[in-house]
């Protein structure tokens, strides 16, 4: 997966925090396709975003965590 906004990975941002790494998505079989209240694909999601909003906290200068 690419890095967000052309960052490469491993990149440190201009005020010289570290991004953590993408999540990586789950394969189509790591579903067992039964509506599991937890899919993987959905715990996916919620990390995605999780991820998303450190980034952008880091990137935009925050350092509290939460």
């Amino acid at each position: 997966m690419n890095p967000p906004s052309g960052q490469a990975p491993g990149q440190t941002p201009a005020n010289g925090q570290e991004l953590p790494p993408r999540p990586q998505p789950p394969r189509d079989s790591d579903c067992c396709g039964s509506d599991c209240p937890l899919c993987v694909f959905t715990l996916y999601e919620r990390e995605l975003e999780r991820w998303k909003e450190q980034v952008e906290a880091i990137r935009s200068g925050a350092t509290g965590n939460g």
